[in-house]
């Protein structure tokens, strides 16, 4: 008998974080417990971003200093797995998150002990430090100064299992491809690890490849150099379609 998509993500929790910790948490919080409500924050938390819902992607999990001890010896290893967990949540449940999840734990006397909090908030990279407010509230974030983070355009995703999502470009030089350190991650494996660059200045927008295996390509010619764009042209990463726009 086949199981229901979110059966099988109940029990991928279950034999990702129970059996390899369970020894390290049977007097504290169970991180299965953890688990399930950060499922619960990614899957109904969305947002209404500048083109559609976007889900959190940031999860600060908040203990009592009783129940942090194991959370602070080896929480790093188990955000790392619960991270990749929502992950594949997030593919199954056809959610679109601003960029890759993170997880973290943190000590907070205001929780008593056996509670637990978890405050969220959609990022736009995980790597920039995150002012949260309220638990339980999602809170998109300025991570750049007004200075720093005018908007120079956006790039929606046309195609795949993200098709929807939309990035908003920043930053002078935008990193594009698969790995999780990049600005824009697509998860293809269409797409290199390291794919293309977008950079902005006062002479507009342009997009490089960064010898990708599949190329780049802007309104389906391959772009060799630094090709310049402009509102609505559809660029190629590999077999993922996108799209340049921006708001007057």
């Amino acid at each position: 008998m086949r199981l229901h998509p979110f059966k099988r993500i109940e029990n991928s929790l279950e034999f990702i974080v129970e059996r390899p910790f369970a020894m390290f948490f049977r007097r504290s919080i169970q991180p299965a417990e953890v688990g399930k409500r950060l499922k619960r924050e990614l899957t109904s938390g969305s947002v209404v971003s500048v083109r559609g819902k976007v889900a959190p992607n940031e999860f600060v999990v908040l203990l009592s200093p009783d129940d942090f001890g194991p959370y602070d010896e080896h929480g790093r290893i188990l955000a790392g797995d619960l991270e990749d967990w929502l992950e594949d949540v997030a593919l199954q449940s056809n959610v679109t998150t601003a960029g890759p999840i993170h997880v973290q734990f943190e000590a907070d006397e205001s929780v008593r002990r056996g509670r637990f909090e978890v405050r969220t908030a959609v990022a736009e990279h995980t790597a920039m430090h995150i002012q949260f407010t309220d638990p339980g509230r999602t809170e998109p974030f300025e991570a750049m100064s007004r200075s720093e983070a005018a908007t120079v355009g956006f790039i929606e995703i046309c195609s795949g299992p993200t098709t929807g999502a939309v990035f908003p470009i920043r930053k002078q030089l935008v990193t594009v491809g698969r790995d999780l350190s990049n600005d824009l991650v697509i998860d293809s494996a269409e797409v290199s690890r390291f794919h293309a660059e977008i950079q902005a200045s006062g002479q507009g927008v342009f997009v490089s490849d960064s010898n990708s295996l599949n190329g780049t390509f802007v309104n389906g010619i391959q772009v060799v150099g630094a090709q310049r764009i402009g509102a609505g042209d559809q660029i190629m990463f590999g077999t993922t379609l996108c799209r340049y726009w921006y708001e007057l």
